[in-house]
Protein backbone atom coordinates (compact mmCIF):
# COMPACT_ATOMS: atom_id res chain seq x y z
CA UNK A 1 0.00 0.00 0.00
CA UNK A 2 1.46 3.39 -0.96
CA UNK A 3 1.85 6.18 1.57
CA UNK A 4 -0.84 8.31 -0.06
CA UNK A 5 -3.44 5.57 0.24
CA UNK A 6 -2.39 4.83 3.84
CA UNK A 7 -2.79 8.51 4.66
CA UNK A 8 -6.27 8.56 3.12
CA UNK A 9 -7.30 5.54 5.18
CA UNK A 10 -6.03 7.04 8.44
CA UNK A 11 -7.75 10.33 7.65
CA UNK A 12 -10.92 8.45 6.71
CA UNK A 13 -10.93 6.58 10.02
CA UNK A 14 -10.42 9.87 11.87
CA UNK A 15 -13.34 11.37 9.94
CA UNK A 16 -15.58 8.52 11.11
CA UNK A 17 -14.69 9.08 14.74
CA UNK A 18 -15.31 12.84 14.52
CA UNK A 19 -18.65 12.28 12.71
CA UNK A 20 -17.54 13.90 9.46
CA UNK A 21 -19.30 11.15 7.58
CA UNK A 22 -19.32 12.64 4.08
CA UNK A 23 -15.56 13.09 4.25
CA UNK A 24 -15.13 9.55 5.57
CA UNK A 25 -17.14 8.02 2.72
CA UNK A 26 -15.18 10.00 0.13
CA UNK A 27 -11.81 8.87 1.51
CA UNK A 28 -12.72 5.22 2.09
CA UNK A 29 -14.77 4.65 -1.06
CA UNK A 30 -13.81 1.37 -2.81
CA UNK A 31 -10.83 0.84 -0.49
CA UNK A 32 -10.40 -2.83 0.44
CA UNK A 33 -7.80 -2.42 3.18
CA UNK A 34 -8.55 -3.94 6.62
CA UNK A 35 -11.23 -2.07 8.51
CA UNK A 36 -12.50 0.01 5.61
CA UNK A 37 -15.61 -2.07 5.00
CA UNK A 38 -16.47 -1.96 8.72
CA UNK A 39 -16.01 1.80 8.88
CA UNK A 40 -18.08 2.42 5.77
CA UNK A 41 -20.83 0.14 7.03
CA UNK A 42 -20.86 1.85 10.42
CA UNK A 43 -21.03 5.28 8.76
CA UNK A 44 -23.94 4.28 6.54
CA UNK A 45 -25.90 2.92 9.50
CA UNK A 46 -25.29 6.11 11.47
CA UNK A 47 -26.41 8.17 8.47
CA UNK A 48 -29.63 6.16 8.31
CA UNK A 49 -28.64 4.52 5.01
CA UNK A 50 -29.45 0.93 5.98
CA UNK A 51 -29.41 -0.46 2.43
CA UNK A 52 -25.87 0.79 1.87
CA UNK A 53 -24.73 -0.79 5.13
CA UNK A 54 -26.21 -4.08 3.94
CA UNK A 55 -24.49 -3.70 0.56
CA UNK A 56 -21.15 -3.34 2.35
CA UNK A 57 -21.69 -6.68 4.05
CA UNK A 58 -22.70 -8.37 0.80
CA UNK A 59 -19.62 -6.96 -0.91
CA UNK A 60 -17.34 -8.15 1.91
CA UNK A 61 -18.32 -11.81 1.50
CA UNK A 62 -15.71 -12.31 -1.24
CA UNK A 63 -12.98 -10.47 0.66
CA UNK A 64 -10.35 -11.94 2.95
CA UNK A 65 -11.20 -10.36 6.28
CA UNK A 66 -10.16 -11.06 9.83
CA UNK A 67 -12.97 -13.03 11.55
CA UNK A 68 -13.40 -10.21 14.10
CA UNK A 69 -14.11 -7.72 11.32
CA UNK A 70 -16.44 -10.13 9.56
CA UNK A 71 -18.37 -10.62 12.81
CA UNK A 72 -18.77 -6.88 13.32
CA UNK A 73 -19.90 -6.42 9.72
CA UNK A 74 -22.53 -9.11 10.29
CA UNK A 75 -23.69 -7.33 13.46
CA UNK A 76 -23.99 -3.99 11.65
CA UNK A 77 -25.80 -5.56 8.69
CA UNK A 78 -28.13 -7.36 11.10
CA UNK A 79 -29.06 -4.00 12.65
CA UNK A 80 -29.53 -2.52 9.17
CA UNK A 81 -31.90 -5.31 8.13
CA UNK A 82 -33.89 -4.78 11.32
CA UNK A 83 -34.08 -1.06 10.54
CA UNK A 84 -35.84 -1.80 7.24
CA UNK A 85 -38.11 -4.40 8.80
CA UNK A 86 -36.45 -7.57 7.45
CA UNK A 87 -36.25 -9.51 10.71
CA UNK A 88 -35.53 -12.87 9.03
CA UNK A 89 -32.34 -11.59 7.36
CA UNK A 90 -31.42 -9.74 10.54
CA UNK A 91 -31.64 -12.93 12.61
CA UNK A 92 -29.66 -14.90 10.02
CA UNK A 93 -26.75 -12.47 10.18
CA UNK A 94 -26.97 -12.30 13.94
CA UNK A 95 -26.55 -16.06 14.08
CA UNK A 96 -23.61 -15.77 11.69
CA UNK A 97 -21.88 -13.38 14.10
CA UNK A 98 -22.62 -15.82 16.92
CA UNK A 99 -20.90 -18.68 15.06
CA UNK A 100 -17.81 -16.54 14.55
CA UNK A 101 -17.82 -15.44 18.19
CA UNK A 102 -17.81 -19.06 19.35
CA UNK A 103 -14.66 -19.70 17.32
CA UNK A 104 -12.79 -16.66 18.62
CA UNK A 105 -11.41 -15.98 22.07
CA UNK A 106 -12.28 -12.29 22.02
CA UNK A 107 -14.06 -10.95 25.11
CA UNK A 108 -14.59 -7.57 23.41
CA UNK A 109 -16.59 -9.28 20.67
CA UNK A 110 -18.63 -11.08 23.32
CA UNK A 111 -19.27 -7.74 25.03
CA UNK A 112 -20.24 -6.09 21.73
CA UNK A 113 -22.77 -8.82 21.00
CA UNK A 114 -24.22 -8.63 24.51
CA UNK A 115 -24.46 -4.84 24.25
CA UNK A 116 -26.27 -5.03 20.93
CA UNK A 117 -28.58 -7.69 22.37
CA UNK A 118 -29.71 -5.30 25.11
CA UNK A 119 -30.57 -2.67 22.49
CA UNK A 120 -32.44 -5.18 20.32
CA UNK A 121 -34.48 -6.38 23.29
CA UNK A 122 -35.28 -2.82 24.34
CA UNK A 123 -36.46 -1.89 20.84
CA UNK A 124 -38.96 -4.76 20.69
CA UNK A 125 -40.32 -4.19 24.19
CA UNK A 126 -38.49 -7.04 25.95
CA UNK A 127 -37.58 -4.61 28.70
CA UNK A 128 -36.92 -7.06 31.55
CA UNK A 129 -34.63 -9.16 29.39
CA UNK A 130 -32.87 -6.03 28.14
CA UNK A 131 -32.25 -4.88 31.71
CA UNK A 132 -30.86 -8.28 32.78
CA UNK A 133 -28.53 -8.42 29.78
CA UNK A 134 -27.39 -4.85 30.37
CA UNK A 135 -26.52 -5.63 33.99
CA UNK A 136 -24.54 -8.67 32.83
CA UNK A 137 -22.85 -6.54 30.17
CA UNK A 138 -21.80 -3.94 32.75
CA UNK A 139 -20.03 -6.58 34.84
CA UNK A 140 -18.09 -7.70 31.76
CA UNK A 141 -17.50 -4.09 30.65
CA UNK A 142 -16.04 -3.15 34.04
CA UNK A 143 -13.58 -6.03 33.68
CA UNK A 144 -12.66 -4.92 30.14
CA UNK A 145 -12.85 -1.14 30.49
CA UNK A 146 -9.12 -0.69 29.79
CA UNK A 147 -8.90 -3.44 27.16
CA UNK A 148 -7.82 -2.01 23.82
CA UNK A 149 -9.25 -3.44 20.62
CA UNK A 150 -6.83 -5.39 18.45
CA UNK A 151 -7.52 -3.09 15.51
CA UNK A 152 -8.02 0.69 15.45
CA UNK A 153 -11.36 0.42 13.64
CA UNK A 154 -12.98 -1.66 16.40
CA UNK A 155 -14.56 -0.56 19.67
CA UNK A 156 -12.47 -0.84 22.83
CA UNK A 157 -13.59 -1.67 26.36
CA UNK A 158 -14.25 1.92 27.47
CA UNK A 159 -16.36 2.56 24.37
CA UNK A 160 -18.58 -0.47 24.94
CA UNK A 161 -18.86 0.29 28.66
CA UNK A 162 -20.16 3.78 27.88
CA UNK A 163 -22.76 2.27 25.57
CA UNK A 164 -23.90 -0.19 28.26
CA UNK A 165 -24.23 2.64 30.79
CA UNK A 166 -26.40 4.55 28.31
CA UNK A 167 -28.74 1.58 27.97
CA UNK A 168 -28.98 1.21 31.75
CA UNK A 169 -29.79 4.93 31.97
CA UNK A 170 -32.79 4.34 29.70
CA UNK A 171 -34.06 1.73 32.12
CA UNK A 172 -33.51 4.18 34.99
CA UNK A 173 -35.60 6.70 33.04
CA UNK A 174 -38.43 4.19 32.74
CA UNK A 175 -38.19 3.73 36.52
CA UNK A 176 -38.32 7.54 36.85
CA UNK A 177 -35.09 7.33 38.88
CA UNK A 178 -33.57 10.65 37.86
CA UNK A 179 -30.64 10.44 40.25
CA UNK A 180 -29.57 7.05 38.93
CA UNK A 181 -30.11 8.13 35.34
CA UNK A 182 -27.95 11.19 35.89
CA UNK A 183 -25.23 9.11 37.54
CA UNK A 184 -25.14 6.54 34.74
CA UNK A 185 -25.05 9.10 31.95
CA UNK A 186 -22.38 11.17 33.69
CA UNK A 187 -20.26 8.04 34.15
CA UNK A 188 -20.78 7.19 30.46
CA UNK A 189 -19.78 10.68 29.27
CA UNK A 190 -16.65 10.74 31.41
CA UNK A 191 -15.79 7.22 30.25
CA UNK A 192 -16.27 8.20 26.61
CA UNK A 193 -13.32 10.54 26.97
CA UNK A 194 -11.09 7.53 27.76
CA UNK A 195 -11.67 5.62 24.54
CA UNK A 196 -8.77 4.95 22.21
CA UNK A 197 -10.50 6.82 19.41
CA UNK A 198 -12.83 9.53 20.64
CA UNK A 199 -16.20 8.72 19.09
CA UNK A 200 -17.88 12.12 18.80
CA UNK A 201 -21.12 10.59 17.50
CA UNK A 202 -21.49 8.46 20.63
CA UNK A 203 -20.45 11.31 22.91
CA UNK A 204 -23.02 13.68 21.41
CA UNK A 205 -25.76 11.06 21.81
CA UNK A 206 -24.86 10.73 25.48
CA UNK A 207 -24.89 14.51 25.94
CA UNK A 208 -28.28 14.75 24.23
CA UNK A 209 -29.71 12.07 26.53
CA UNK A 210 -28.45 13.90 29.60
CA UNK A 211 -29.81 17.19 28.21
CA UNK A 212 -33.34 15.75 28.11
CA UNK A 213 -33.06 15.30 31.88
CA UNK A 214 -32.22 18.99 32.25
CA UNK A 215 -35.66 19.91 30.95
CA UNK A 216 -37.25 18.57 34.15
CA UNK A 217 -34.44 18.67 36.73
CA UNK A 218 -32.06 21.44 37.88
CA UNK A 219 -29.08 19.00 37.82
CA UNK A 220 -26.51 21.81 38.02
CA UNK A 221 -23.43 19.58 37.71
CA UNK A 222 -24.89 17.77 34.72
CA UNK A 223 -25.86 21.06 33.13
CA UNK A 224 -22.30 22.34 33.47
CA UNK A 225 -20.95 19.08 32.06
CA UNK A 226 -23.27 19.16 29.04
CA UNK A 227 -22.58 22.83 28.36
CA UNK A 228 -18.79 22.55 28.63
CA UNK A 229 -18.59 19.42 26.48
CA UNK A 230 -21.02 20.78 23.89
CA UNK A 231 -19.00 23.97 23.51
CA UNK A 232 -15.90 21.89 22.77
CA UNK A 233 -17.50 19.77 20.01
CA UNK A 234 -16.50 20.40 16.39
CA UNK A 235 -20.05 20.11 15.07
CA UNK A 236 -20.86 18.53 11.73
CA UNK A 237 -24.14 18.38 9.81
CA UNK A 238 -24.66 14.79 10.93
CA UNK A 239 -24.74 15.91 14.57
CA UNK A 240 -27.30 18.68 14.13
CA UNK A 241 -30.27 16.68 15.39
CA UNK A 242 -28.51 15.96 18.67
CA UNK A 243 -27.11 19.49 18.87
CA UNK A 244 -30.69 20.74 18.67
CA UNK A 245 -31.73 18.34 21.45
CA UNK A 246 -28.87 19.55 23.65
CA UNK A 247 -29.73 23.21 23.15
CA UNK A 248 -33.42 22.49 23.78
CA UNK A 249 -32.64 20.82 27.11
CA UNK A 250 -30.32 23.63 28.16
CA UNK A 251 -32.80 26.31 27.07
CA UNK A 252 -35.60 24.71 29.06
CA UNK A 253 -33.33 24.29 32.09
CA UNK A 254 -32.40 27.95 31.89
CA UNK A 255 -36.04 29.01 31.69
CA UNK A 256 -37.17 26.82 34.58
CA UNK A 257 -34.23 26.94 36.97
CA UNK A 258 -32.20 29.97 35.92
CA UNK A 259 -28.53 30.07 34.99
CA UNK A 260 -26.44 32.71 33.29
CA UNK A 261 -24.41 30.78 30.72
CA UNK A 262 -24.96 31.68 27.08
CA UNK A 263 -26.40 28.67 25.26
CA UNK A 264 -25.72 30.15 21.84
CA UNK A 265 -21.99 29.67 22.47
CA UNK A 266 -22.58 26.10 21.35
CA UNK A 267 -21.44 25.98 17.74
CA UNK A 268 -22.93 24.51 14.62
CA UNK A 269 -24.04 25.90 11.29
CA UNK A 270 -27.78 26.12 11.69
CA UNK A 271 -30.52 23.69 10.81
CA UNK A 272 -30.07 21.64 7.64
CA UNK A 273 -33.63 20.28 7.81
CA UNK A 274 -36.97 22.03 8.08
CA UNK A 275 -37.95 19.67 10.90
CA UNK A 276 -35.09 20.89 13.09
CA UNK A 277 -35.95 24.48 12.21
CA UNK A 278 -39.50 23.84 13.43
CA UNK A 279 -38.13 22.43 16.72
CA UNK A 280 -36.10 25.58 17.30
CA UNK A 281 -39.02 27.88 16.50
CA UNK A 282 -41.40 25.99 18.80
CA UNK A 283 -38.85 26.35 21.59
CA UNK A 284 -38.69 30.09 21.04
CA UNK A 285 -42.48 30.28 21.21
CA UNK A 286 -42.48 28.43 24.53
CA UNK A 287 -39.42 29.87 26.21
CA UNK A 288 -38.86 33.39 24.91
CA UNK A 289 -40.16 36.61 26.39
CA UNK A 290 -42.75 38.14 24.05
CA UNK A 291 -43.21 41.84 24.72
CA UNK A 292 -46.00 42.14 22.15
CA UNK A 293 -48.79 39.77 21.19
CA UNK A 294 -48.34 40.58 17.48
CA UNK A 295 -44.74 39.29 17.49
CA UNK A 296 -45.84 36.03 19.10
CA UNK A 297 -48.69 35.63 16.59
CA UNK A 298 -46.34 36.27 13.67
CA UNK A 299 -43.85 33.66 14.87
CA UNK A 300 -46.64 31.17 15.50
CA UNK A 301 -48.06 31.65 11.99
CA UNK A 302 -44.60 31.26 10.45
CA UNK A 303 -43.85 28.08 12.44
CA UNK A 304 -47.23 26.54 11.64
CA UNK A 305 -46.74 27.13 7.92
CA UNK A 306 -43.21 25.74 8.10
CA UNK A 307 -44.33 22.58 9.90
CA UNK A 308 -46.84 21.81 7.18
CA UNK A 309 -44.05 21.76 4.60
CA UNK A 310 -42.05 19.06 6.41
CA UNK A 311 -42.20 15.44 5.26
CA UNK A 312 -42.46 14.17 8.83
CA UNK A 313 -42.67 10.51 7.83
CA UNK A 314 -39.12 10.80 6.47
CA UNK A 315 -37.60 12.09 9.71
CA UNK A 316 -35.59 9.51 11.63
CA UNK A 317 -35.26 11.06 15.08
CA UNK A 318 -37.51 12.57 17.71
CA UNK A 319 -37.99 15.93 15.97
CA UNK A 320 -41.68 15.22 15.60
CA UNK A 321 -42.19 15.79 19.35
CA UNK A 322 -42.44 19.50 18.59
CA UNK A 323 -45.64 18.87 16.62
CA UNK A 324 -47.62 18.20 19.81
CA UNK A 325 -46.53 21.48 21.40
CA UNK A 326 -47.13 23.35 18.16
CA UNK A 327 -50.63 21.86 17.87
CA UNK A 328 -51.41 23.12 21.39
CA UNK A 329 -50.10 26.58 20.51
CA UNK A 330 -51.91 26.73 17.18
CA UNK A 331 -55.21 25.66 18.74
CA UNK A 332 -55.65 29.10 20.26
CA UNK A 333 -55.74 30.64 16.78
CA UNK A 334 -56.65 27.97 14.21
CA UNK A 335 -58.11 24.77 15.72
CA UNK A 336 -58.45 23.07 12.32
CA UNK A 337 -54.77 23.58 11.56
CA UNK A 338 -53.95 22.35 15.07
CA UNK A 339 -55.94 19.18 14.41
CA UNK A 340 -53.97 18.59 11.21
CA UNK A 341 -50.69 19.01 13.11
CA UNK A 342 -51.89 16.60 15.78
CA UNK A 343 -52.77 14.04 13.10
CA UNK A 344 -49.20 14.29 11.79
CA UNK A 345 -47.90 13.78 15.32
CA UNK A 346 -50.04 10.69 15.88
CA UNK A 347 -49.01 9.17 12.57
CA UNK A 348 -45.32 9.64 13.27
CA UNK A 349 -45.64 8.43 16.88
CA UNK A 350 -46.99 5.11 15.62
CA UNK A 351 -43.92 4.72 13.39
CA UNK A 352 -41.37 5.58 16.07
CA UNK A 353 -38.65 3.00 16.53
CA UNK A 354 -38.66 1.17 19.85
CA UNK A 355 -35.01 2.11 20.33
CA UNK A 356 -36.17 5.56 21.44
CA UNK A 357 -37.06 6.08 25.10
CA UNK A 358 -39.93 8.27 23.92
CA UNK A 359 -41.62 5.13 22.57
CA UNK A 360 -41.95 3.58 26.04
CA UNK A 361 -41.98 6.24 28.76
CA UNK A 362 -45.49 7.66 28.29
CA UNK A 363 -44.55 11.16 27.15
CA UNK A 364 -45.97 10.61 23.67
CA UNK A 365 -49.45 9.96 25.07
CA UNK A 366 -49.26 12.78 27.62
CA UNK A 367 -48.24 15.35 25.02
CA UNK A 368 -50.99 14.13 22.72
CA UNK A 369 -53.56 14.50 25.52
CA UNK A 370 -52.44 18.06 26.19
CA UNK A 371 -52.75 18.99 22.50
CA UNK A 372 -56.17 17.32 22.30
CA UNK A 373 -57.29 19.30 25.34
CA UNK A 374 -56.10 22.58 23.84
CA UNK A 375 -57.99 21.92 20.61
CA UNK A 376 -61.16 20.89 22.46
CA UNK A 377 -61.00 24.02 24.62
CA UNK A 378 -60.57 26.26 21.59
CA UNK A 379 -63.71 24.71 20.11
CA UNK A 380 -65.69 25.21 23.29
CA UNK A 381 -65.78 21.48 24.13
CA UNK A 382 -64.95 22.11 27.75
CA UNK A 383 -65.86 18.72 29.23
CA UNK A 384 -63.60 16.98 26.72
CA UNK A 385 -60.86 19.52 27.37
CA UNK A 386 -60.94 19.02 31.13
CA UNK A 387 -60.85 15.24 30.73
CA UNK A 388 -57.83 15.37 28.43
CA UNK A 389 -56.06 17.90 30.64
CA UNK A 390 -56.62 15.51 33.54
CA UNK A 391 -54.99 12.68 31.57
CA UNK A 392 -51.95 14.80 30.80
CA UNK A 393 -51.67 16.15 34.32
CA UNK A 394 -51.81 12.68 35.86
CA UNK A 395 -48.67 11.77 33.93
CA UNK A 396 -46.90 15.06 34.70
CA UNK A 397 -47.63 14.75 38.41
CA UNK A 398 -46.48 11.13 38.52
CA UNK A 399 -43.21 12.12 36.83
CA UNK A 400 -42.74 15.30 38.92
CA UNK A 401 -42.83 17.41 35.75
CA UNK A 402 -44.04 20.37 37.80
CA UNK A 403 -43.85 23.04 35.09
CA UNK A 404 -46.04 21.00 32.76
CA UNK A 405 -48.45 20.25 35.61
CA UNK A 406 -48.67 23.94 36.53
CA UNK A 407 -49.40 24.91 32.96
CA UNK A 408 -52.18 22.33 32.75
CA UNK A 409 -53.64 23.55 36.05
CA UNK A 410 -53.85 27.11 34.80
CA UNK A 411 -55.41 26.01 31.53
CA UNK A 412 -58.00 23.97 33.44
CA UNK A 413 -58.74 26.99 35.62
CA UNK A 414 -59.60 29.14 32.58
CA UNK A 415 -62.39 26.66 31.76
CA UNK A 416 -64.19 26.10 35.03
CA UNK A 417 -62.75 28.80 37.35
CA UNK A 418 -62.19 26.08 39.94
CA UNK A 419 -59.91 27.60 42.58
CA UNK A 420 -58.45 24.16 43.31
CA UNK A 421 -56.85 24.14 39.85
CA UNK A 422 -55.30 27.52 40.56
CA UNK A 423 -54.04 26.53 43.99
CA UNK A 424 -52.51 23.34 42.62
CA UNK A 425 -50.80 25.25 39.83
CA UNK A 426 -49.37 27.72 42.34
CA UNK A 427 -48.03 24.82 44.41
CA UNK A 428 -46.29 23.36 41.37
CA UNK A 429 -44.76 26.73 40.50
CA UNK A 430 -43.15 26.95 43.95
CA UNK A 431 -40.75 24.24 42.76
CA UNK A 432 -39.13 26.90 40.55
CA UNK A 433 -38.04 29.83 42.73
CA UNK A 434 -35.60 31.05 40.05
CA UNK A 435 -37.84 30.38 37.10
CA UNK A 436 -38.42 32.95 34.38
CA UNK A 437 -41.25 30.69 33.23
CA UNK A 438 -42.97 30.85 36.63
CA UNK A 439 -42.57 34.62 36.83
CA UNK A 440 -44.03 35.13 33.36
CA UNK A 441 -46.92 32.79 34.09
CA UNK A 442 -47.61 34.44 37.42
CA UNK A 443 -47.58 37.93 35.92
CA UNK A 444 -49.88 36.83 33.12
CA UNK A 445 -52.42 35.58 35.62
CA UNK A 446 -52.11 38.55 37.97
CA UNK A 447 -52.79 40.95 35.11
CA UNK A 448 -55.64 38.94 33.64
CA UNK A 449 -57.30 36.92 36.42
CA UNK A 450 -60.32 36.40 34.17
CA UNK A 451 -58.21 35.29 31.23
CA UNK A 452 -59.95 33.75 28.28
CA UNK A 453 -59.08 30.19 27.23
CA UNK A 454 -55.67 30.11 25.61
CA UNK A 455 -54.30 33.29 27.16
CA UNK A 456 -51.75 31.32 29.18
CA UNK A 457 -50.21 30.02 25.97
CA UNK A 458 -48.98 33.57 25.46
CA UNK A 459 -46.90 33.66 28.61
CA UNK A 460 -45.63 37.21 28.85
CA UNK A 461 -47.87 40.23 28.54
CA UNK A 462 -45.41 42.74 29.90
CA UNK A 463 -41.72 43.39 30.35
CA UNK A 464 -39.06 40.70 30.12
CA UNK A 465 -38.41 38.48 33.08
Amino acid sequence: MNLSRASDINEGFDAVWRADFDRAVALLHNVDAPGCATMRSRVYLRMGLANRAIAEYDRSVTQHLHPRERAELAIIASAAYRAIGDCASSNELWQSSERIARELDDPLLDLLRLTVTTVRDFSIGQLDRSRRDAERALVLADALRDREARFAYLFDGNHLRARVLEILSMHAALDDDRQERERLLTDAILGAALVRNRDVFMEVNLLANLATLLAISPAARSRDLVLSRAKAIAWTDHLDEKRTAIKRGLRCNKDLFGFSEEIEQIGGRGYPTLALRVCDSVDRLLHSNWAERSAFDSELAFTTELAQRVYWHETTGEEFQSLASLAALAATRTPDVASALLALYRGKAKMLSGQFLYAWDGRATAFESFAEASIAKARGEHAQARAKYADAQAFYKARAMHAHAAFVGLERYTIGRDSRDLEEAAEFLRAYPNSAFARRLGRAFERTPDAAPGDFIYLDQGTSA
